[in-house]
């Protein structure tokens, strides 16, 4: 999984919230080829710009998704 503490959202009454942004899902051998996948699979995440973006293992062997 990667996501990004950028950002923000908004409650129903447009009050900010602070939290974090999912961008996407990814299988690889290790984080880089995880995210190069993750851009390949969603070319889309090229038009904006994050300051960070950060990769977790959410489960099983080492496989960053």
């Amino acid at each position: 999984m990667f996501y990004t503490t950028d950002g923000y959202t908004q409650d129903e009454d447009s009050k900010d919230i602070e939290n974090c942004q999912i961008l996407g899902f990814s299988n690889g051998l290790d984080e880089k080829s995880a995210y190069n996948n993750l851009i390949k699979e969603n070319s889309y995440l090229k038009e904006y710009k994050f300051s960070s973006i950060i990769a977790q293992e959410i489960f099983g062997e080492p496989l960053y998704i």
